[in-house]
């Protein structure tokens, strides 16, 4: 079972890192280091961690990339129901308020990843906007690829596969993944991307080595933070979660 990361005091969260504890979180969050005080998010903001004990970093460098899974807004039709939806009016609201959120989260812009799918591109289209920056489609991180083209029968088996293990999983289902961890432990700066529910997954269950396939149930817009610490996958937070359906 997945369990929420602790909280410090202050509300932050704490993710062990070496037996020691690596603090996110906060809108200004200040640790001592080294006889100094530290704004975590001015560091954080270009890629960076600083160089000392009290973040948990001792790898060559200290650099630690933290990446943004947005899961898509709503869209405007279900997985069963269409190929490619776009999004409805309230995923175009989903869409603008985590652009809000993220231009809060990040002073100055990062790299922007997209699913090739319309629901994740029209997702990054206010963030995208509002920074002036270019996103790259990534195909690494669209949504579970699945065996059929037949839309009911795609619904079927999403639902099967939902409730199991990868452990349990055809070796094409498992290559889909080790790409998409692959893809997350390539990042070496800051990077926001927009993403699915099952995808999004698989990238908490690599960081917390959970088998299940669906570990949490992201919401629409919801931000997931992920940090690539000198090659090893750690969570930092889970987005807002709701009872939702895979669109």
């Amino acid at each position: 079972m997945l369990r929420a990361p602790a909280k410090g005091r202050h509300g932050e969260v704490l993710v062990e890192a070496k037996g020691l504890p690596h603090i996110h979180g906060g809108v200004r969050q200040h640790v001592r280091g080294k006889g100094r005080v530290v704004d975590v998010h001015r560091w954080r903001r270009r890629g960076k961690t600083p160089h000392c004990k009290a973040f948990g970093v001792e790898q060559a460098g200290g650099d630690v990339a933290t990446i943004y899974m947005v899961r898509h807004g709503r869209a405007a039709a279900g997985f069963g129901s269409h190929r490619d939806p776009g999004l409805d009016d309230t995923g175009r609201e989903q869409a603008t308020r985590a652009a809000q959120e993220l231009a809060r989260m990040l002073r100055e812009p990062v790299p922007v990843f997209t699913s090739p799918l319309a629901r994740t591109r029209e997702t990054a289209t206010p963030l995208v906007a509002m920074w002036n920056v270019k996103p790259t489609l990534e195909e690494r991180i669209a949504e579970i690829p699945s065996p059929t083209t037949d839309l009911k029968e795609r619904a079927a088996w999403l639902r099967g596969v939902m409730r199991g293990t990868w452990t349990d999983l055809e070796p094409s289902l498992l290559e889909w993944r080790q790409a998409m961890i692959a893809w997350a432990l390539a990042q070496e700066t800051n990077a926001v991307a927009f993403s699915h529910f099952i995808a999004i997954n698989v990238l908490v269950g690599a960081a917390t080595n959970a088998d299940d396939l669906i570990t949490f149930a992201p919401d629409n817009g919801s931000i997931t933070r992920l940090d690539n610490s000198g090659g090893t996958l750690k969570l930092v937070e889970l987005g807002r979660q709701a009872q939702t359906r895979v669109n």
